[in-house]
């Protein structure tokens, strides 16, 4: 079953958006949540009530969907947001939170069930993918390299830097790099290697994390890393 939530201060929104999933999935096929308030919905993202979908108004009464989104992405990255709006001058904007659609309200019911239909295929292949083991005398760990966020050399040592935490193993940082199957990663510098999933932004030579940390791009990496990024984010809103 899809799990789809809607925000958007005004009902009549809600009611449409409603009415277009449930006769696209059909009552078994999707769980549809609307919500108008603001901090009720950020309430329950953060007691851990993810959904596969969000459909986000951007301009409501203090605050917009932009932000909401962030909040959205640093929980749930792998959730596929839609925002469905009046506002087009947000659209750029879209794109730092990786967006899947950006709908104008009066395109709604022409555009939503298209991007439905879009989504469909991506969600009934996503799967959990490939591991980085890690496995010592003393103990014997198991990451799934979709939520790695990157790593880095430190002395005799690669500090995995993951959405559980933190992990290291004596090796070389290419020994680690090679091993991972996942094709999202990318080098920034000679001791940091990215994921491309969990970048938020590029700016000033500097890629900041979806754990907010910021990192420097070294000079000769950074023309690859526009690329890359650029080419990531352009498959991933299709």
């Amino acid at each position: 079953m899809i799990m789809i939530a809607a925000l958007d201060d005004q009902q009549e929104w809600l009611k449409q958006e409603e009415e277009i999933t449930r006769k696209h999935f059909g009552d078994e096929g999707c769980k549809f949540v609307a919500y108008h308030n603001v901090d009720r919905f950020l309430q329950d993202l953060e007691k851990g009530i993810w959904f596969d979908i969000y459909l986000l108004d951007v301009e409501m009464p203090d605050t917009n969907g932009i932000g909401v989104a962030r909040e959205i992405k640093k929980k749930n990255y792998e959730a596929f947001i839609i925002y469905v709006t009046g506002y087009i001058e947000y659209a750029i904007e879209a794109f730092e939170v990786n967006a899947y659609r950006y709908i104008p309200k009066t395109m709604l019911k022409e555009k939503l069930a298209l991007a439905y239909t879009s989504l469909e295929e991506k969600l009934s292949k996503r799967e959990e993918g490939p591991y980085y083991a890690i496995e010592l005398n003393s103990r014997m760990e198991r990451i799934a390299q979709k939520d790695i966020y990157y790593f880095h050399k430190e002395k005799k040592y690669v500090v995995i830097t993951q959405k559980d935490g933190i992990s290291r193993v004596r090796a070389s940082l290419d020994d680690v790099y090679r091993a991972m199957e996942e094709t999202s990663f990318v080098r920034i510098d000679k001791g940091c290697i990215v994921n491309l999933r969990h970048i938020m932004k590029l700016e000033d030579r500097k890629v900041k994390m979806r754990n907010d940390v910021y990192l420097s791009v070294s000079q000769p990496q950074l023309i690859n890393v526009k690329r890359r990024i650029a080419a990531y984010w352009r498959t991933t809103c299709q």
